[in-house]
């Protein structure tokens, strides 16, 4: 297969993955919701390998191009040797009228616009997991409720969220404590940890960061909204099986939505917090023992995101390589 074909290829399958993705993960769903942690990482990973795919096509693009130097000299001269360096297929450039480093220039902005906006909404998370964290060190006491350390906050309102580890962790209101029984706060807490030990802040806002330079394809959309779903979803397992559905369910009930809490500047601490709120929930915690089907959707999605993971670094790696080795 010449570097135009395989590029033609990659182009046609990017696009159709971007317009079916969302039908195939509304088809994945019952068999997604019987797998959650399976869930998150098919969600997450499979649009992080379409963006790796994506950016890969700049480089095939330019093994195929045959079109005028924009470089010329030494730094021309680098640049072919780059692109020999790295092109694993031999003597088949086309010739058209595109000169090499343009698509590789252009892979190279979109690559630093997705980093920008992922560093940009890990910084953002930063700054307000921080104030969440000073208005704790005043407003909250460390304790040990059902043997899990967490921070309770004095007050009425029944809540439990979580912060990343190094901004507070687990945070209770003494309110959901005299509200919720002995299960019930298990459940509770049970939920709230597996946040923190499944790496779910992490994974949140990376989809964050991708949606917001790629929220307009429709796959980055879709994922990246029904992430945040299979997170708590893997968290309700977890909490599941330590305390059971009865306690989880009752304890949602307890909660109800998600709670206003005062004394923090906008109500509540809005950002990066994962919470155990949310009575809609418990219709699903019921309904998916008996959801079946979605099974080859699933595989579907997850064959196609592994073989764009693969794909993009068959193609990526030997500019790495060629790039350290000096394009030798």
């Amino acid at each position: 297969m010449s570097p135009m074909t395989a590029s033609l290829a990659l182009a046609v399958g990017l696009a159709g993955t971007a317009v079916l993705g969302p039908h195939l993960l509304q088809r994945s769903a019952p068999a997604l919701m019987r797998t959650p942690r399976t869930a998150v990482a098919i969600v997450a990973g499979g649009v992080v390998a379409w963006t790796a795919a994506l950016l890969a096509l700049g480089p095939m693009v330019a093994w195929a191009a045959a079109g005028p130097a924009l470089l010329g000299g030494g730094a021309g001269e680098v640049c072919q040797r780059c692109l020999a360096s790295a092109n694993p297929f031999s003597g088949t450039a086309s010739s058209f009228a595109l000169p090499a480093v343009v698509p590789i220039v252009f892979a190279a902005l979109a690559a630093l616009a997705v980093a920008g906006a992922v560093g940009a909404e890990l910084l953002r998370r930063h700054r307000e997991g921080r104030g969440a964290a000073q208005w704790l060190q005043v407003a909250a006491t460390p304790a040990t409720v059902g043997g899990h350390r967490v921070l309770v906050v004095q007050d009425d309102a029944p809540f439990a969220w979580t912060l990343p580890s190094r901004h507070g962790g687990v945070v209770v209101s003494s309110g959901a404590i005299a509200a919720l029984t002995g299960s019930e706060i298990s459940a509770v807490l049970a939920h709230e940890h597996a946040h923190l030990r499944q790496g779910h802040h992490a994974a949140a806002a990376l989809a964050a960061g991708l949606r917001r330079t790629l929220g307009w394809v429709p796959y980055v959309r879709s994922a990246t909204e029904a992430l945040p779903h299979y997170l708590e979803i893997a968290a309700d397992a977890h909490a599941q099986r330590v305390a059971g559905t009865p306690a989880l369910a009752s304890a949602l009930l307890a909660l109800g939505p998600p709670a206003t809490i005062a004394g923090t500047p906008a109500g509540r601490p809005a950002m990066p917090v994962l919470h155990a709120a949310g009575p809609e929930r418990i219709g699903r915690l019921v309904g998916a023992v008996t959801t079946r089907g979605g099974g080859v959707s699933a595989a579907t999605v997850a064959g196609v995101s592994v073989a764009y993971g693969l794909l993009g670094l068959a193609i990526l790696t030997p500019y790495v390589i060629a790039v350290a080795t000096g394009c030798a």
